[in-house]
């Protein structure tokens, strides 16, 4: 009979120090059986009721764990993210994701980035008494967010002058520009302008005389001072812009519609 108790005592002995000791980061000790073990919580039962409920505990409460086999688990205090904040961290990046799809669509600012390669294509015309003629220009630069567009361009102007004295003259601008928008919509932003530079001008002009002759004075090449300031509206990747020039050294008003190509 003495042996029988003997070997009672010596399982239940056995069986109560093979278990798991849970320490959490509180200093709670939990004598317990681990049954699964993952990055974010682990499964148990409590060792004196390994016929009860299950337990789960996040791994951001637990300090340590000593296993049965006296392997010892240390959990570091960095912040682990619950399943549930996991998900809610790449949903929230999906949406942003889609927010900069929709921005790039429309031909705005693209990748979140602060800035951005633009190009901008025009064309219109410069009028003044006894002038007018078609121009285009190609403008190409950073676009700052919403707000600012800094860059330069060039272009071709043609200015007909009707009177006795017939003139043909073309000029072919080069210059800088800084562009500011208003963003009222993502699709439409009225904006302020402003180039200068300088033109490289081919004038050509000729008379005819009382008696019918044709005089022809030449091709002279010449070089003046240009600027530009306007106001206008972006709408739908399309501009339009009126304004003050000042082109072969003459004063001109301008008209413009122009092109925005998507960010790249």
């Amino acid at each position: 009979m003495k042996k029988i108790f003997l070997l009672v005592g010596l399982v239940a002995s056995t069986m109560l120090s093979a278990k798991d000791i849970i320490i959490l980061k509180n200093s709670t000790k939990i004598d317990a059986k681990i049954l699964e073990v993952s990055s974010s919580e682990i499964k148990y039962k409590k060792i004196n009721s390994l016929d009860g409920p299950m337990f789960v505990v996040s791994t951001n409460e637990i300090n340590s764990i000593v296993f049965e086999n006296g392997d010892v688990q240390t959990y570091s205090a960095v912040h682990q993210q619950s399943p549930r904040q996991e998900n809610n961290t790449i949903a929230q990046n999906e949406a942003t994701e889609s927010s900069t799809e929709t921005i790039m669509s429309n031909g705005m600012y693209s990748s979140g980035k602060k800035a951005h390669f633009q190009f901008i294509h025009s064309i219109g015309a410069n009028f003044m008494e006894n002038f007018a003629g078609p121009s285009m220009t190609f403008g190409f630069g950073s676009r700052i967010k919403d707000y600012l567009y800094v860059g330069g361009g060039f272009g071709c102007a043609n200015l007909l002058k009707a009177s006795s004295v017939e003139s043909y003259n073309v000029a072919l601008p080069f210059y800088a520009q800084v562009r500011g928008y208003v963003p009222v919509k993502k699709k439409f932003m009225p904006f302020v302008e402003f180039s200068i530079g300088g033109t490289l001008d081919f004038m050509q002009a000729y008379y005819v005389s009382r008696k019918g002759e044709i005089h022809d004075d030449g091709m002279r090449l010449d070089g003046h001072f240009y600027t530009e300031v306007g106001v206008g509206f972006y709408a739908n990747k399309f501009n339009f812009s009126i304004g003050y020039s000042r082109l072969m050294d003459t004063n001109t008003g301008f008209i413009k519609i122009g092109y925005e190509l998507p960010a790249l």
